[in-house]
């Protein structure tokens, strides 16, 4: 299960640059597979599909009357190139937590490019969970 966890994201690199991604990239992550300490940043398409009932992971994250839709996803495989180390993300949080958020990670953390996404590979034990990224 993919989940779309954010919009109006950007970074802050640890050279002092900031990348600020368009405004149709979602924050794009997976808490129950094995790639959970992989966080995508990319387009997606949001259908007016609406979810009957959301999965437990995301009632925990959105709250149990947010109104969930299907969307499409297209992840790229192939390389990804390095574009930086991130110290900062700022993102807006839908749901029932709803706010501009800004974590600081406690270690630069690599951000890497395919195309239109972006990929933030956090270290193994990583914990990103209802209350938006914890650690590092």
């Amino acid at each position: 299960m993919w989940l779309i966890k954010g919009r109006e994201i950007s970074f802050d690199l640890t050279d002092g640059e900031t990348i600020e991604l368009p405004i149709d990239h979602g924050m794009i992550h997976s808490p129950d597979s094995s790639k959970k300490c992989h966080v995508y940043f990319g387009p997606f398409k949001k259908t007016k599909e609406v979810v009957s009932e959301l999965p437990r992971l995301a009632s925990a994250y959105f709250g149990s009357d947010y109104k969930g839709h299907v969307a499409y996803i297209d992840i790229p495989s192939g390389k990804w190139r390095t574009v930086g180390e991130v110290d900062v993300i700022f993102y807006d949080r839908p749901g029932e937590h709803r706010d501009y958020y800004r974590h600081k990670f406690d270690r630069p953390i690599p951000l890497s490019r395919n195309g239109k996404f972006y990929r933030l590979s956090l270290p193994s034990g990583c914990v990103v969970n209802d209350r938006g990224f914890v650690t590092p």
